[in-house]
């Protein structure tokens, strides 16, 4: 396909545009269970040339329960990871993701399969993260504040060791 281009002066002349580059399935697709009905999904994009969206590139993610079989559902994602949630505790789920731009469309990666765990149970790690988070805010609020009578340099107020109450 010829595209004609008229520059500056007038004269119209043939451009071929670029070839356009086919949209590679994503790859490294991984299944992480969160809880009993949460799990995240990542992959790579080797189509991509950084590590951030430069375009306008969307991922098409396709999930379906297969134990016990269950309709599929799809959502979009905007990055290369999404959480999907609402899922049905104690579930065996196959996941696959596309890429689209466009009018392009890529081949599915390959399909992920994993288990949500039964109800109640959650991901130690996700425990501790939010400890780690709690305890974090702690320390956070202990450093605005002066102890023991010394002040930090931040601090307009000093605090009694006895009293507690904010001299000034």
């Amino acid at each position: 396909m010829k595209v004609y281009i008229k520059c500056r002066c007038n004269v119209w002349t043939a451009a071929v545009p670029a070839a356009s580059h086919e949209l590679s399935a994503p790859t490294q697709l991984q299944s992480n269970v969160l809880s009993s009905t949460t799990v995240l999904l990542q992959w790579r994009d080797m189509s991509m040339g950084g590590d951030h969206l430069h375009d306008s590139r969307y991922y098409n993610v396709h999930y379906q329960a297969t134990q016990p079989f269950g309709k599929a559902l799809s959502t979009v994602a905007r990055d290369r990871h999404v959480m999907l949630s609402n899922l049905a505790p104690a579930t065996s789920y196959e996941f696959k993701v596309r890429t689209v731009k466009g009018t392009q469309t890529s081949q599915y990666s390959a399909t992920v399969t994993n288990r949500t765990f039964g109800t109640g149970k959650v991901l130690a790690p996700v425990l501790h993260l939010v400890c780690l988070l709690v305890y974090l805010r702690a320390i956070y609020a202990a450093i605005r504040y002066c102890f023991g009578g010394v002040c930090l340099s931040v601090c307009p107020h000093k605090i009694s060791k006895t009293t507690d109450q904010k001299l000034m």
